[in-house]
């Protein structure tokens, strides 16, 4: 009980941050800053995601971060790559700590390991992949444009 309680809590903040305005405020600021620089903002987004599904179920972290790439779009960013980047990196950086994601939470129940172990495998092998799956996910989209 005590994890889908920390779950169906995790999706209020997601809410709160939509409707307090701060995901639009971060969707201004990353367009201020890096304007249409497809590989500048996706790198942005990935480290967002990255960071945020490090802490919280990577479904959560998508509904944090979903309203930051819809706000971009509006703003006149072509933003069909960052969808993938964020979904990937969603995924992927869920295996960064033992909270990362609902697996994550259910399988450290059972086997009790510390963070830092478990950031000495789940943790860098995450990191690889992250950094793997975005060039590929990149490249890939280059080709079929």
């Amino acid at each position: 009980w005590n994890t889908l309680f920390f779950i169906v809590f995790l999706f209020g903040i997601a809410h709160g941050l939509e409707t307090s305005g701060l995901t639009e405020s971060a969707a201004e600021q990353i367009y201020s800053t890096f304007g249409t620089n497809e590989i500048a903002v996706r790198i942005v987004i990935v480290l967002v995601a990255a960071l945020v599904t490090a802490f919280m179920d990577n479904v959560i972290a998508v509904a944090v971060i979903a309203p930051i790439i819809i706000a971009l779009g509006d703003r006149g960013f072509e933003t069909h790559g960052l969808w993938f980047s964020l979904l990937s990196a969603a995924v992927v950086a869920g295996n960064l700590t033992p909270i990362g994601s609902t697996a994550n939470i259910i399988a450290n129940a059972k086997i009790k390991s510390s963070w830092g172990t478990w950031w000495k495998t789940g943790g860098i092998l995450a990191v690889e992949c992250l950094i793997i799956n975005q060039v590929l996910l990149y490249l890939w989209e280059q080709i079929i444009r």
